[in-house]
């Protein structure tokens, strides 16, 4: 398979990363390559479905979304169906614009409506569904709350709590000082801490806050993963404490992934500015947007990213652009709540741009049709088809 089919085949099953699908529309930009014609006979030939009557109503929004991508020619003219709608789209727009659009018309129709196969249908009979809004709030009293599942986000109002429709849930006494918000495997939630400083957790994670910010600093202790939107106060800086770095701003938007297990701990700034210190070398930076610092055991550096590709976990998508299966498994893990037999995983790499509300499977199956290992499900362990 040419490297152009590979790249649009991941296309049409939403599992293309963003340097791969921008490696698509540079090939798409150039009309002399000879693979845009394989290409072409390929998806083009195919009959158009019959129930495209919405098509027209989206032609021109699609390719002018498009155009800027690929440098397309002038936008179609009037069409009067949808069957001459593609003939004249392919007359006028060119090639690659045609291949483009079709796959994304038919991506949208069939995605998720295609019959799997007998053997997958075996393989992934004991299929997972994903996580899901989890989490057990705990005060230093002892006292325990197990937060709604309907619900996304707790409101902490200094000496009570409310979700994000109003509905209480309880107060703290005065005896509180602190409290905990612990996120399970297959977990997730969203918190609003006294200072109207926002904080997304994923799954696996907790984060220590005290019940009032005292004193000249606001700090707070975080395992996991979450993402932090930093209520602006200059004189009184907020600070987060995980196993390997410590993080300092007055007001910002950024990603801390610093779980236990993983070998290193990555910051990840979004919007603002942050210090950063390293624990165990006492290196520090301070970075700017775009900018990931990583503390692990090959020492504390800083380098730029994209910023997307770390944070569409709170967004509901897994992003993979070129880890390695048994970091992709580690996720999938904590978010699946489910175990892996490591022993037959791979060395290798994997990217994809996945939707994290789909039932397992369909990870796995992305997984499988890029790098030809199969994987089956039983009892809630994931393991590597002989």
């Amino acid at each position: 398979m040419q490297r152009i089919e590979e790249l649009y085949q991941k296309f049409l099953d939403d599992t293309i990363p963003d340097t791969e699908r921008q490696e698509l529309f540079q090939l798409l930009r150039d009309a002399d390559n000879p693979s845009l014609e394989v290409l072409a006979n390929t998806y083009l030939k195919k009959d158009v479905p019959s129930d495209l009557a919405y098509l027209q109503e989206d032609t021109d929004r699609v390719l002018a979304h498009i155009k800027p991508l690929i440098g397309t020619p002038e936008a179609i003219a009037d069409n009067k169906g949808p069957s001459r709608g593609i003939t004249r789209l392919i007359r006028w727009a060119g090639v690659a614009a045609a291949v483009l659009l079709f796959g994304i018309i038919i991506h949208q129709l069939y995605q998720f409506n295609r019959s799997p196969s007998p053997d997958a249908d075996m393989a992934y009979a004991e299929d997972v569904a994903p996580g899901g809004n989890k989490a057990t709030l705990k005060l230093s009293d002892g006292t325990t709350y197990q937060l709604a599942e309907d619900k996304e986000e707790l409101q902490a109002n200094k000496s009570f709590y409310t979700y994000e429709d109003g509905k209480q849930l309880g107060a703290a006494s005065s005896t509180v000082t602190s409290a905990t918000l612990v996120i399970p495997r297959g977990g997730q939630y969203r918190i609003v801490l006294p200072d109207g400083s926002r904080v997304v957790l994923n799954a696996s994670s907790s984060l220590t806050y005290p019940i009032h910010f005292e004193g000249s600093t606001r700090s707070v202790q975080l395992e996991g993963e979450a993402y932090f939107e930093v209520a602006k106060d200059r004189t009184k800086p907020f600070i987060v404490k995980s196993h390997r770095q410590e993080i300092t701003v007055t007001g910002t938007e950024f990603n801390i992934n610093s779980y236990n297990d993983e070998s290193s701990a990555m910051t990840t700034l979004i919007e603002g500015q942050v210090r950063i210190k390293d624990l165990n070398g006492g290196n520090s930076a301070v970075l700017s947007p775009g900018q990931q610092a990583v503390s692990g055991t090959k020492g504390f550096t800083v380098q730029t990213v994209n910023p997307d590709s770390f944070i569409a976990w709170k967004d509901n998508y897994f992003v993979f652009d070129g880890l390695p299966l048994a970091t992709i498994f580690r996720q999938l893990e904590r978010w699946y709540d489910i175990e892996v037999d490591y022993s037959q995983i791979p060395n290798e790499t994997f990217s994809a741009r996945i939707r994290r509300d789909k039932n397992i499977s369909v990870v796995l199956h992305a997984i499988a049709k890029t790098s030809g290992i199969d994987f089956y499900i039983k009892e809630r362990r994931i393991m590597v088809k002989q």
